[in-house]
């Protein structure tokens, strides 16, 4: 039973990963044919820079951040809704 899930597991992590990492790899070598080398080599240091890739990494984690918890909008709303339930469940008293 371990192997099997060790199997779809790693079935699951590898149909969502390799798409991704060859589709990083050709935008990767389109862009890095595409633009000329001395210009990206002569990028002046400038705060303008700074924040447009602090919003490109934000956008980023934040779309990845999204795809962990799609589907989980209730995540530990349960745990709470009822905080003794399974004393309840038991016939127990709650106080």
């Amino acid at each position: 039973a371990v192997i099997v899930a060790f199997i779809r597991n790693f079935w699951y992590i590898t149909k969502l990963t390799v798409p991704l990492m060859l589709l990083a790899g050709f935008l990767g070598a389109l862009v890095a044919t595409l633009l000329p080398s001395d210009m990206i080599l002569s990028l002046q240091f400038s705060i303008l820079a700074l924040v447009i890739i602090a919003i490109v990494v934000a956008v980023a984690i934040g779309a990845r951040a999204g795809r962990r918890f799609a589907g989980r909008s209730d995540h530990g709303a349960r745990a709470h809704a009822v905080p003794h339930a399974h004393l309840a469940r038991a016939g127990a008293t709650v106080r």
